[in-house]
């Protein structure tokens, strides 16, 4: 019998977190023979360069492809009947993929699983004046045309000739704003759409059914900062960005929101650590609260209150109805790329954010009431489109692709016939 292979064409580090959500386990055990493929030697050699592995928790066996021929050689073993994932968009760098991707025939998935509201503005109950809702309207439509701009420069100019790329099969996407059209992958529209929970519904969903016992002491009622790892992300490096914040101000600011949460709700904070954050640097940014690491949904779980500025695991809070605070400080205030990601995430909750480099002047906090209708809506965009039922992810990827393949080998049976 031949062997059937799930591959993933990672354009960043691939990690032992990537294996878990991408469904590796679950594809093993289906009979696959799983090949993550990472291509950021090839895509982008001085990243990888200027950063250690160490801060990756790498526990799978990676194939890694340096140059052109060695895509071409890789790609060119893949069957029809392979399962393949293609987790880049396209620009200047990761054309030659797309381009082998063509030339070979390979039909492909595209995924959107932890979508956030990076270009949408929801309800106007965030803004901390009327204006600054105008402006940020206005930077929604500003964003939007950008948007627009880029896809017609990569479709029509820049040498890319978008227009005679492969488009992907499938679309793997959870929640309805799934901002398809705006992915800079050829021909998006033609994917047909397989609507799935987001990565982090599903744990959610199990910790909710089958709770484990507290992380911490289950008879201290704590609340919960999510870390966005903002002095040591990785992503600086490979978006090239500037790090928003300086870690002697961030450290001074956290520690007024430790003490203000305790004195103001009696709660102790927690912080769940972001997977790529250093320990050590985090020991210093964090110095007076429990910096705890690679167990955020069980700290989410039984905390009451999260704390977050613009983190993913945001996810866990909703699907798990806990009570928000969005915090920011001056530094994120002056980063427009943060201050809007912030802005617009809020905005989904109608809740204004909290400079905690001001705490004195900030009355005195208290835990929010959950707004199911705000929930709801985040939750039907982001996480699990309405109507899609809560299967396991990769059970209906895999129900779906194996349909397609059976169908494929009857009409290629009925064709020599």
């Amino acid at each position: 019998m031949k062997k059937k292979y799930y591959y993933i064409f990672y354009g960043n580090i691939f990690t032992s977190r990537d294996w878990d959500r991408l469904g590796c386990d679950y594809f093993s055990q289906r009979g696959y023979q799983v090949v993550p493929v990472e291509l950021v030697s090839f895509l982008q050699p001085e990243y990888e360069k200027k950063l250690s592995r160490k801060k990756f928790n790498k526990s799978h066996v990676v194939q890694q492809v340096a140059n052109k021929d060695e895509i071409k050689d890789l790609v060119s073993t893949i069957s029809p009947s392979d399962l393949v994932i293609l987790a880049l968009r396209i620009n200047v760098s990761s054309l030659p993929v797309f381009e082998i991707f063509t030339r070979h025939k390979v039909n492909y998935s595209c995924i959107t699983l932890g979508n956030l509201p990076t270009r949408t503005c929801r309800f106007n109950g965030n803004a901390l004046t009327f204006w600054e809702y105008l402006l940020l309207k206005f930077l929604d439509i500003r964003m939007a045309l950008s948007g627009l701009k880029t896809i017609l420069f990569t479709m029509f100019g820049g040498g890319i000739k978008w227009y005679k790329l492969r488009p992907p099969t499938w679309w793997i996407c959870a929640g309805s704003l799934n901002y398809r059209t705006l992915s800079l992958v050829p021909w998006p529209w033609h994917a047909r759409i397989i609507s799935v929970p987001s990565f982090d519904t599903q744990i959610a969903d199990q910790l909710i059914h089958n709770p484990p016992p507290s992380v911490y002491d289950a008879n201290t009622e704590y609340a919960v900062l999510l870390d966005d790892g903002f002095l040591d992300h990785p992503d600086f490096l490979y978006m090239n960005i500037k790090c928003p914040i300086t870690k002697e101000k961030y450290s001074q600011s956290i520690k007024l929101l430790i003490a203000k949460i305790e004195s103001d709700l009696g709660l102790k904070l927690i912080i769940a650590g972001h997977p790529k954050s250093d320990p050590l640097m985090a020991s210093y940014i964090f110095s007076d609260a429990l910096f705890i690491q690679n167990k955020t949904p069980e700290l989410v779980l039984h905390s009451k209150l999260v704390v977050t500025s613009c983190s993913t695991a945001i996810s866990y809070a909703v699907r798990m109805r806990k009570p928000l605070i969005f915090y920011t400080t001056d530094e994120i205030e002056k980063s427009d790329l943060y201050k809007g990601f912030l802005s617009r995430m809020s905005s989904w909750f109608g809740m204004r954010r909290i400079n905690i480099d001001h705490l004195k002047d900030t009355p005195a906090l208290e835990i929010p009431k959950i707004n199911e209708k705000y929930y709801s809506s985040y939750e039907t965009s982001f996480l699990l489109e309405k109507g899609v039922k809560n299967h396991v992810l990769w059970g209906e990827v895999a129900h779906q692709h194996e349909k397609y393949i059976l169908q494929y080998k009857r009409e290629k049976n009925h064709g020599k016939s």
